[in-house]
């Protein structure tokens, strides 16, 4: 490939994107497909959990790590164990939907390919179409592994552990449930609309669960042949992203959540000047003042920088709903892809360049990615400083 596809095909692999450079990846040879595949189940997961179920890492450590990769768990024992559990579910699911991809007659390299990315998030594929190829209780199996890759690991380990209350009393579980069975009523009534006659229910449920846990899987039914007002349902679902601590991407539907209630009580008080401020919750979890302002500064900084980034696609000759689309694909790390494939194979490299950028930023999100950029800097600062002294000192002698 070359070289600036190489590094568009790796930075989407690694970073669970899965915007690809590869137009028939059924024409791969088995060892890159291989390759391929590895990237996005470890990616999927995310790197760190795999060090901390080899390695002792005191809860501290833990945090900070996974804050660096933009995500969070809260580690208060024993970090080792927690890190191999998890790894062991993510494991568990991966074996178990390939399984039942096998038994419904899909050949085994391609049900595991396929189990493997739903489950990541990641969205790759073995073909040029995706897993709606295989037919339809194949494309429902995926769909299920893309909601469990969507939930967090906390999450599953409750309701294998027996406890569904625990599970189900989750409010960010039960807003992603919501948001998939009223997503689906929508863009079928929408493709409806667009083509009298034709019920495109399983597409619709397809893409609207595709879209929200950042998966980016495609299907029979090709984004570049539905109308603009599917393609903008599924770009303010690509925005929000599914549970925290899940292998998805995007804002995270705790942050919309948050900024929901955050809107509610600025009504509330509105209409009651004289009530006392209403304390925001998640669950059981007070939501602080600071917290509040970490996610106001993050929600600014996530659509200025995709909004910025898309004016650079217009002022290259693309239309509006095309650049505003494939940015937050690759900043929400979701994969989809809306253009026609002259449009869109034949990007310019800065374009490539500037997507695997936005790539970095949705995966690490932002503060760190900045926060990493900044200690580079400083870290280059103090070797010259300590350069120039040096050779002032040998100068004088």
């Amino acid at each position: 490939m070359p070289l600036i596809d190489a590094l568009f095909e790796a930075f989407s692999a690694w970073t669970d994107t899965g915007l690809t450079m590869i137009a028939n990846p059924a024409l791969l040879s088995p060892s890159i497909a291989v390759f391929r595949l590895a990237m996005q189940w470890i990616s999927g997961l995310g790197i760190v959990m795999f060090v901390l179920s080899w390695r002792g890492i005191t809860p501290h450590e833990a945090r900070s790590l996974f804050r660096a990769e933009g995500r969070f768990e809260d580690f208060s024992s024993n970090v080792r164990h927690i890190g191999r559990v998890v790894v062991t579910l993510y494991a568990g699911y991966t074996f178990a939907g390939t399984l039942v991809l096998w038994a419904l007659g899909i050949p085994f390299w391609e049900a595991l390919a396929h189990a493997v990315t739903s489950l990541s998030t990641g969205g790759f594929s073995t073909n040029s179409v995706g897993v709606g190829i295989y037919g339809a209780l194949p494309s429902l199996v995926a769909m299920l592994l893309m909601l469990a890759g969507g939930i967090s690991f906390g999450s599953h380990y409750a309701l294998l552990t027996g406890k569904t209350k625990k599970f189900w009393h989750n409010p960010e579980i039960r807003t992603l449930l919501v948001m998939v069975a009223v997503s689906t009523g929508i863009l079928t009534i929408v493709m409806w609309s667009h083509s009298p006659g034709e019920l495109r229910l399983l597409e619709s449920a397809f893409y609207a669960i595709t879209a929200i846990t950042t998966c980016g899987a495609g299907t029979t039914l090709s984004l570049s042949q539905t109308p603009d007002h599917f393609i903008v349902t599924l770009m303010l679902l690509m925005l929000s992203g599914a549970v925290y601590g899940s292998t998805s991407g995007a804002l995270k539907l705790w942050r919309l959540m948050i900024l929901g209630k955050v809107i509610r009580r600025g009504v509330h008080r509105l209409f009651h000047p004289g009530a006392r401020a209403e304390t925001i919750r998640m669950g059981n979890n007070v939501i602080t003042d600071a917290m509040l302002k970490q996610v106001w500064v993050y929600m600014a900084a996530y659509l200025t920088l995709s909004l910025a980034g898309s004016l650079s696609f217009m002022l290259l000759g693309y239309r509006p709903l095309h650049a505003f689309f494939t940015v937050f694909s690759a900043q929400g790390n979701v994969g989809l892809n809306a253009m026609n494939d002259t449009l869109y194979f034949g990007m310019p490299a800065l374009l490539k360049v500037q997507l695997i950028v936005h790539m970095l930023l949705g995966r690490m999100e932002i503060l760190p990615m900045v926060h990493f950029v900044r200690a580079l800097g400083l870290s280059v600062e103090r070797k010259a400083t300590l350069e120039k002294d040096i050779y002032q000192n040998v100068t004088t002698r």
